[in-house]
Order: C-alpha cells, then sequence, then structure tokens
C-alpha cells in the first residue's frame, strides 16, 4: 500500500505500457560511484581472474572499451590516490585487488589479483578508507537522468550513495527545479556514514533501500544484517517504503534455481518488513531475467501470507506445534501467539 501512495503522486502518466497491478516505476541514479569499463571484442562476457596475476586499473580514455586479462578501464583516476599495499573491491568484493604500484605516466594503477575471480564489464569499485575527491552526492551524468525522469513522468528515483540528509535535500532541490517535485526519493544507503546518520536521512526522504552490496564493502560484512534489521524496522515505524537489494538470487544469473540460502534471504527481508525487494544483476545481466522474477515473486508472497497468518508472530511467541492447523498447513498459531501474550486486544494491519 505505501508504494501505491507513491505511484498516486507521480507527476505524470506512467513511462511505458506496464501491466495493471505496477504501483511504481523507479529510475537508479548511478550516483558518485567508480565503475570498470568494457572488455574487448573478442573476450567473454566475464573474464576469469587468477590468484596471483597482474591486473591494472586504467585511467586513459583509449582503454575504455579495451579491457582484457591484463586489466580494465575505471572512470575515476585511483593511479592519482591510491598506494602500494591498499586495497580495491570489484563487484561488491567478489573481486579483490592488491595495490603493487602506481604508474602516473601511463595512467594505471598496478594491482595484484588476490583470489581467483570471474569479472563482469560495468561492474562498481571500492576502495574503503580512502577519501576521493570530485565526486558530488549529485552527479552532472545523474543530473540529466533526472530530467530525462522528470519528462517522462517517473515516480520515484532511487539516489545513490546517499550520506546525509542534506544529499536527499540536493536531489529534491534539482527535481523541484525540473518541475518535478512530486517525485519520490528514495535514498540508497550503501556507505558507514549512510548507516550512521539513517535517522536523519530517513526523515528528510520519502522511502529508503538498503543496498548491501557497496554496504558490505564500506562497513564490516557481519554488521550488514543487524543493519539492515535496524534500516526496515525504522522504515517500517515510520511508515515509509523500504527496499533491500543486493545479490538476492545471485545464482540466478548464471542457473534456473536460486540456492536455499536466497529463498531464505528474500523470505527472510519480506517477514522482517520489506516493502520491496530488488534484483539487479540477476535481471541486468542475466541469463533467466523473467525466470528470477517470478521465482522472487513466488517467494515474496509466501512470506506476505506467513505474516498476514499469523506465522511469523506464532513463531516468536508460541510452540512450533502452534503453526500446524488440523488441517496440516500453517497459520493456526494465532490465538495460541495472543493468548500466551495474554493480550487484551489485538490489531489487524490493513
Amino acid at each position: 500500500r505505501r508504494w501505491a501512495q507513491v505511484g498516486a503522486a507521480a507527476p505524470g502518466p506512467l513511462p511505458c505500457v506496464v501491466q495493471r497491478d505496477v504501483h511504481c516505476i523507479a529510475v537508479d541514479l548511478k550516483g558518485p560511484e567508480i565503475r570498470t569499463g568494457f572488455f574487448r571484442e573478442g573476450e567473454p562476457r566475464k573474464l576469469s581472474l587468477k590468484g596471483g596475476q597482474s591486473f591494472s586499473l586504467f585511467s586513459d580514455e583509449e582503454m575504455k572499451d579495451a579491457g582484457s586479462h591484463d586489466g580494465i578501464w575505471v572512470d575515476y583516476p585511483l593511479h592519482e590516490r591510491l598506494e602500494a599495499g591498499q586495497e580495491v573491491y570489484i563487484n561488491d568484493g567478489q573481486v579483490s585487488l592488491e595495490v603493487v604500484a602506481a604508474r602516473p605516466g601511463e595512467r594505471r594503477l598496478e594491482c595484484r589479483v588476490r583470489h581467483d575471480a570471474r569479472l563482469g564489464e560495468r561492474k562498481g569499485v571500492n576502495v574503503p578508507g580512502v577519501e576521493l575527491p570530485g565526486l558530488p552526492a549529485l552527479t552532472e551524468y545523474d543530473r540529466s537522468v533526472l530530467r530525462w525522469a522528470a519528462e517522462r513522468g517517473a515516480h520515484a528515483v532511487f539516489a545513490s550513495f546517499i550520506s546525509s540528509a542534506a544529499d536527499v535535500r540536493d536531489v529534491k532541490a534539482f527535481l523541484g527545479g525540473c518541475g518535478a517535485g512530486g517525485m519520490h526519493v528514495m535514498a540508497k544507503i550503501e556507505s558507514r556514514r549512510g548507516v550512521r546518520d539513517f535517522a536523519a536521512i530517513l526523515a528528510e526522504a520519502d522511502g529508503v533501500m538498503v543496498a548491501r552490496g557497496d554496504l558490505g564493502i564500506e562497513v564490516p560484512m557481519e554488521e550488514v544484517p543487524l543493519a539492515q534489521k535496524r534500516m526496515v524496522a525504522l522504515a517500517n515505524g515510520a511508515g515509509k517504503p523500504v527496499v533491500v537489494a543486493t545479490q538476492m538470487l545471485e545464482s540466478m544469473e548464471d542457473l534456473p534455481r536460486p540456492t536455499r540460502a536466497e529463498v531464505g534471504d528474500v523470505f527472510n527481508a519480506v517477514a522482517e518488513g520489506a516493502d520491496g525487494v530488488m534484483l539487479s544483476g540477476e535481471t541486468g545481466n542475466g541469463s533467466y531475467p523473467e525466470l528470477c522474477v517470478r521465482t522472487m515473486a513466488t517467494i515474496a508472497a509466501r512470506a506476505e501470507r506467513a505474516v498476514a497468518d499469523g506465522e511469523i508472530l506464532a513463531l516468536s511467541l508460541s510452540s512450533p506445534e502452534a503453526f500446524v492447523r488440523d488441517d496440516g498447513s500453517g497459520g493456526g498459531g494465532v490465538r495460541e501467539a495472543v493468548e500466551r501474550a495474554a493480550a487484551a486486544a489485538t490489531a489487524a494491519r490493513t
């Protein structure tokens, strides 16, 4: 229902023909992030890198479409900011590099691959703990995308790498200048500072996204699940939409069925209060995009039934037997849960 409210506030018609049950179309901004370039013609869709091999990150524009097993282009001059011994992560940490030397004359950063890995095109790059000047919260490219979205009546924008309430205000101010002040701004939380200042960001934004990919690099990975739960709970309390994203069905980029852990990830995100779960590489680059959507929808629908039928509540307050009705189906524990809690009243969320 929160998504329906977002869609109802759209400044114009839907930008394309969609099924009638789609409530919201959002535009995802690139944000102040660093990305790799493309592979040269003839290279496979994904490169297999070996631990210990040399691999360079180039800043010369001539290398933008010339990636290979020897290296790949990045859209920021990392050779100016990093030195030997520092670390670079690509694609949410799947590729880990150690800097060997900066080669300013060649506009490249010479690195060593730390572990066997596979690398695709246009992947995000992280350098934890390193200040990178010249990366504003709202880039000129983002401004052009916002103008495009405003002209086509998009319902919402996913603003990347939001780290303060001021970042949200900047996006809203720009949209207002484009005549799209009613477009909802969803703040993507993907940095340590964003987690720290989450309460202020939530107060300013129309909704939030827990963007776990970059977040899992910027903060210790074991802290991400707790941060996710906290942000979902706070957004629920504020009555604002919250989306959980990144690597939810990642194995389905190459396989027609998800891992059981991925199924649990999607289910638990919905069960703990997420209003949306998001696919990225699975549909952007994967072999089974439609099947991914159908699979995620099936898991999410089951989780929503578990919440609506009281199965989740019963599990926290009652014995496992309370989950099973006389006919063997789930959802029979609500009454027992209420009785055990000695609740004076119950309220149904509609």
